[in-house]
């Protein structure tokens, strides 16, 4: 049994010791000083890389978390703010001329739309109308959190 788990743990580090080496969280060198008939190894640990690839796949971990929750989607994220004209409107999305740039965003059931202070529809809203848009970007793709047009 304690000849399994040995084979077991030496297995293990060897696994461990590949990845790290693979990951770049690990160096080793080779030297020789001939003049002393000298050789030998130098192991670096790049704790920096390590630190990297955990916030990674936690971050990784949180996006698989939040996966199927729109709710958690929309409120993770750095919000954006503009305003513009609307160029054009379908069921789930909006286009605006924010400055001289187009700008089009996915409008999901969760978007906080109003219309003159009171809650609103994205039927009530017309190409020519002047919004304001706070948005998230998740996946390359802008999200509406809150839409209002201005009287």
């Amino acid at each position: 049994m304690f000849r399994f788990l040995g084979m077991l743990f030496c297995l293990a580090f060897v696994a461990l010791l590949a990845v790290a080496l693979v990951r770049g969280w690990v160096s080793v060198s080779w030297f020789s000083k001939e003049s002393q008939d000298q050789a030998g190894a130098t192991v670096s640990i790049d704790k920096n890389k390590i630190k990297e690839d955990v916030a990674t796949v936690k971050n990784k971990a949180g996006d698989l978390q939040h996966r199927g929750d729109p709710q958690a989607n929309l409120e993770r994220g750095t919000e954006t703010k503009v305003q513009g004209k609307v160029q054009a409107v379908s069921q789930k999305q909006l286009t605006l001329m924010a400055g001289d740039q187009p700008l089009t965003l996915a409008v999901a059931k969760e978007t906080d739309i109003r219309v003159g202070g009171k809650q609103g529809t994205l039927a009530e809203i017309h190409p020519g109308d002047r919004v304001t848009v706070a948005y998230v970007t998740l996946e390359n793709r802008h999200i509406a959190r809150s839409l209002r047009k201005e009287d």
